[in-house]
């Protein structure tokens, strides 16, 4: 049995102590003792997606479908005419349906931007719920939407990111959503409730936005926290600084008592009622998508960053009057206050920028490929809450943001994306104060390409995690998250959440990141995504399955905690699966045995000396299921 366990351990027994003690606060919450309730290092993430990741998108319809090839539409698949204003009015008409409706594309070729016939900077906008574009399939015999032609904006010249994506799901609410009272008590993150002035605006199932931007120099300082902006190049222009500290983050209201409203989702920044945060009406599409079709492009040329092609304008520098032929001119898929909406199986190519969430939350981009000439940026959210972008490759020699974020997003999930791993690429960070975000088992390149003006910086404030990340960064050893200013003006992430990241090392320096857990090998649990998600719904569903190399994966449902530990450890929901329970020490020496045949609980009470502090392996072993827990003992 001995040479059994060492057997098993040697393969890949690797459990994650921050997934531990996540998992170990909230058995704590669902407990009757609130002495025992602690905030754990990472955030809940499982609420991430469309749904809140408890349903997978949707496969079949309801709505009517409005077919652009039909006479009334006029679309003609194949002829290299523009099919704009055809597809604009079988949107009109699913449009004038109560209950939406499904704007189909037969198999062909469909033109949709064309300045010979069309006016480049007018979009084709959707403005009602239950409205998806859907094609017939992004492969062979599929659809293809072929953008020729770049969207346009007044102010291109000056500022080349500016070019409107053409297709923008969009109600018309701007960015300042409508008040509804003023927060009024204080709550920490990754709690539920708020107190308010005056809830009786608020109802249950409502969508609300939890909102701050104040100026005080302690709120600045809160958020920088251990840096200053003295750390920061020419801090006197710091947004931050000039504009305020900013929070957005878009939660449904299940439960209200009195002037005490809760949230379905949990809150990622911590409150504190003084620096005068509100609850704002938050209005929003639901229920529209995209998926089912290829998107082409027409940038065929070598991209670069901020550049005009050197093929049509040689000479021409950074920022030139035609650099938004590179940054933004061929910009597909827009989504602008949606919530439970949908971007999947959508083949792109050749585009300056793919797709954006942007004031969105709880959607979902899931299964899309990148070929062709690369571009600007990938996926990305923009001032989102919760959305995830998963699944997505990037199958050329790299596009320069990869699948990421920007702005006051919060909470977003980018899950199991892969890009190239040769330095070309970076996962999208592009500051703007970022929080509390999640990258979930991606390959690719970080803390490089990242994105952010000097004046937006950090890329990324607390709270951003790096979860058993595989890739390359600026440099193989010693890698710095907040690299100074003696170094680069730009990239600084304030002190990310690191666990199992393989490819390049983390610099030793102090407030290179608050935790760096398990170095050059991955944890054990793969995702921590799919990890949340299961522990919140018992099981991990269906749709999140999808692509994954081991079907089977399953979280642990045995808990194990506190952790860390001081006397004695508890373990419950044994089921009767395990005969033997195990503590060993950092050096595979066992320091207690117990039998725990037939039972569900059972108490650890391991003898060890003052000096027994450090790392420690709970294993249990049954006849056909061996778990191994990672325990720290202060």
């Amino acid at each position: 049995m001995l040479a059994l366990l060492i057997h098993i351990s040697s393969l890949s027994q690797n459990p994650s102590a921050l997934y531990q003690n996540w998992e170990t606060a909230q058995d704590n919450l669902k407990d009757s003792d609130p002495n025992n309730d602690y905030t754990p290092t990472l955030p809940d993430f499982s609420f991430a997606g469309y749904h809140h990741g408890e349903a997978g998108l949707p496969s079949s319809f309801t709505q009517d479908v409005y077919d652009v090839t039909d006479a009334a539409y006029g679309a003609i698949p194949d002829d290299d005419v523009s099919d704009k204003e055809a597809i604009k009015l079988a949107i009109a008409a699913a449009e004038a349906n109560p209950n939406g409706g499904i704007v189909f594309f037969p198999p062909g070729r469909f033109v949709v931007n064309d300045s010979s016939v069309d006016d480049p900077s007018e979009v084709i906008r959707i403005s009602k719920s239950n409205i998806v574009i859907k094609g017939s399939g992004s492969g062979s015999g599929g659809t293809e939407l072929y953008q020729i032609d770049y969207t346009t904006h007044p102010s291109m010249e000056t500022s080349d990111w500016v070019c409107p994506y053409l297709f923008l799901f969009w109600n018309g609410e701007d960015s300042a959503n409508n008040y509804i009272t003023d927060v009024t008590g204080n709550a920490e993150r990754e709690t539920y409730s708020v107190e308010v002035a005056n809830a009786s605006g608020i109802a249950v199932g409502q969508w609300v936005e939890l909102y701050v931007k104040n100026t005080a120099t302690a709120f600045v300082n809160e958020e920088l926290s251990p840096y200053t902006t003295a750390d920061l190049y020419d801090p006197t222009n710091l947004k931050m600084v000039k504009n305020g500290v900013e929070v957005r983050e878009i939660h449904k209201v299940v439960a209200k008592n009195g002037n005490i409203i809760t949230f379905k989702e949990p809150i990622h920044r911590a409150i504190n009622a003084t620096y005068n945060w509100q609850i704002n009406n938050f209005k929003a599409l639901e229920e529209v998508g995209v998926q089912d079709l290829k998107y082409t492009g027409g940038f065929i040329w070598q991209h670069l960053h901020h550049q005009a092609p050197q093929e049509l304008y040689p000479g021409e520098g950074k920022s030139g009057p035609h650099a938004y032929l590179s940054s933004s001119g061929w910009s597909g898929i827009q989504f602008n206050h949606v919530v439970n909406g949908w971007i999947s199986n959508v083949e792109f190519s050749n585009m300056s920028q793919v797709a954006q969430f942007k004031f969105s939350a709880y959607c979902s981009a899931l299964d899309n490929r990148y070929v062709g000439n690369p571009g600007h940026n990938y996926i990305s959210t923009n001032s989102a809450t919760g959305c995830l972008i998963g699944r997505n490759t990037d199958s050329t020699t790299g596009i320069w943001h990869g699948c990421g974020l920007n702005a006051v997003s919060i909470g977003n999930v980018i899950w199991r994306c892969d890009h190239p791993q040769n330095g070309s690429s970076g996962m999208e960070v592009h500051a703007s104060q970022p929080r509390a975000n999640l990258f979930d088992v991606c390959k690719g390149g970080f803390f490089f390409n990242m994105g952010g003006s000097t004046g937006a910086l950090p890329n990324h404030l607390r709270h951003m995690v790096l979860w058993n990340f595989e890739g390359v960064s600026y440099q193989s050893t010693g890698v710095k998250s907040w690299r100074p200013n003696s170094e680069t003006k730009y990239a600084k992430f304030l002190m990310p959440i690191i666990s199992g990241l393989k490819g390049f090392s983390m610099s030793s320096e102090a407030n290179q990141y608050q935790e760096n857990e398990s170095p050059g090998t991955h944890v054990d649990e793969e995702s921590l995504y799919e990890a949340q998600l299961a522990y919140r719904l018992g099981a991990l569903p269906g749709w999140a399955t999808l692509g994954i190399k081991d079907k089977g994966y399953q979280v642990k449902k045995t808990r194990v905690y506190p952790n860390p530990f001081t006397l004695e450890i508890e373990v419950n929901h044994l089921n009767g699966a395990f005969k033997e329970l195990i503590l060993m020490d950092i050096t595979g020496r066992r320091v207690y045995y117990q039998s725990v045949e037939g039972l569900n609980e059972a108490k650890v009470l391991p003898t060890l000396d003052q000096k027994g502090s450090g790392i420690y392996v709970l294993k249990l072993v049954g006849d056909i299921t061996v778990e191994s827990h990672k325990l720290i003992k202060k």
